[in-house]
């Protein structure tokens, strides 16, 4: 988040790093909490820059503002999708039993329907499964969803289901919500701890 919103701009870095973690999530509109320096616009760059120009409400604001949100964009892909990728296998080894024992009788592997062609599946290997996957598994077949066998089991889908919600905003282009953020990261810590 930093790197993105401060560019080369050394001042302003050092201004968000000394941020609460919970502010840097609220970025672009906690730079009002940031102490005002000579922000001269004239001087001023990147989102400092785009940041005056929507504090001042001028004519290029909406557009100033589309900016700051494609650089937050940008740092959550940058920062979360490498660190939700991280954690995908430990939550499939929370869920294994869970998984092993709802696709026995596919050897271990999920026939993801396509949506493309009726009647016809792609096979994932249980290690190879999207968080996505198992959201969809529990969702797919009402006679039959996907559940945990256990209470562990049962916290791990519920972390699927806080990182779904991350990832389709990042995947969609969206800047996804500071609080859609924080719930993933303390259901996954509270899991894999």
């Amino acid at each position: 988040m930093v790197i993105e919103f401060a560019g080369a701009d050394p001042l302003v870095a050092e201004e968000l790093m000394a941020l609460h973690p919970n502010a840097l999530l609220q970025l672009p509109t906690s730079f009002a909490s940031m102490p005002q320096r000579d922000a001269s616009y004239d001087r001023a760059s990147g989102a400092l820059k785009d940041w005056l120009e929507v504090r001042a409400q001028a004519a290029g604001s909406a557009m100033a503002w589309k900016r700051l949100e494609q650089r937050y964009w940008r740092a959550c892909v940058r920062a979360l999708l490498p660190w939700i990728e991280e954690r995908r296998l430990p939550v499939i080894g929370k869920l294994r039993d869970s998984l092993e024992d709802y696709l026995f009788h596919t050897k271990g592997v999920w026939k993801k329907p396509s949506p493309w062609r009726p009647g016809s599946f792609q096979c994932i290997a249980i290690d190879d499964l999207e968080f996505n996957d198992m959201v969809a598994m529990s969702h797919r077949d009402a006679a039959d969803p996907f559940k945990g066998l256990n209470e562990t089991a049962n916290a791990a889908l519920t972390a699927c289901f806080k990182v779904k919600k991350v990832r389709d905003a990042i995947a969609h282009m969206r800047p996804p919500a500071a609080e859609d953020i924080r719930e993933m990261v303390l259901a996954l810590d509270a899991l894999l701890a």
